[in-house]
């Protein structure tokens, strides 16, 4: 009987033994197409009212009563600013100064609600450094406050009712002065007046029995 040839390092022909291998662990599913289509099919709950925001009231007129949009008039009211977030900072420092310089305008009126605080609080602390006066003619008043707006609940069904629903927002005005601002208005003086008669009919002894 022949005998087994031997390899050239002395074994005698039997086959190697591979070393295990651990198979490795399969991961969490990654989601086909097929399954993101199948979850967007989902029906989705159907809303029954739309909310419609009602535009708040201004905190002052921009025409002045009594008079036309286009009257010589409406320059009374050209430095009477209502911020919001549609114009950039650079929009509402131009036209400030444009106020100032060309309009001859010693005071200025701002005024912001909500989202446009932010917006306000810049260009009160960039004007000064863009009108071209001292830093100690120009006071700066500042005044917060709260404003109650009203949102419409309309319902998608005309049969009912429109439901109306209050909210408060913050509010922000600022008076910019320079060199003491603007000489006082009739009205200005009269709505002075008729504030601080209210205020001392308040704090009157007889008011403070009741």
């Amino acid at each position: 009987m022949p005998k087994r040839a031997r390899d050239d390092d002395g074994d005698d022909g039997a086959r190697s033994v591979r070393p295990k291998v651990d198979k490795p662990v399969p991961g969490p599913v990654k989601p086909t197409n097929a399954s993101q289509k199948a979850k967007s099919w989902v029906p989705q709950e159907r809303e029954t009212h739309k909310l419609v925001k009602l535009t708040p009231a201004r905190p002052f007129t921009s025409v002045p009563p009594g008079s036309s949009a286009t009257s010589s008039r409406r320059a009374q009211t050209l430095n009477y600013f209502l911020i919001s977030r549609r114009s950039t900072l650079g929009s509402y420092l131009r036209r400030c100064k444009a106020v100032v310089l060309e309009s001859k305008h010693k005071t200025i009126h701002l005024s912001a609600m909500g989202a446009a605080i932010p917006l306000l609080l810049q260009i009160t602390a960039s004007l000064p450094h863009v009108l071209p006066y001292d830093r100690s003619k120009i006071a700066i008043e500042v005044k917060t406050g709260t404003v109650c707006v009203k949102d419409e609940r309309v319902p998608n069904d005309e049969e009912e009712d429109v439901e109306l629903r209050t909210r408060d927002k913050s509010t922000l005005n600022v008076v910019v002065r320079i060199d003491g601002g603007d000489p006082e208005t009739p009205a200005e003086a009269s709505k002075k007046r008729r504030k601080s008669k209210k205020t001392r009919k308040e704090s009157s002894p007889d008011a403070m029995e009741e």
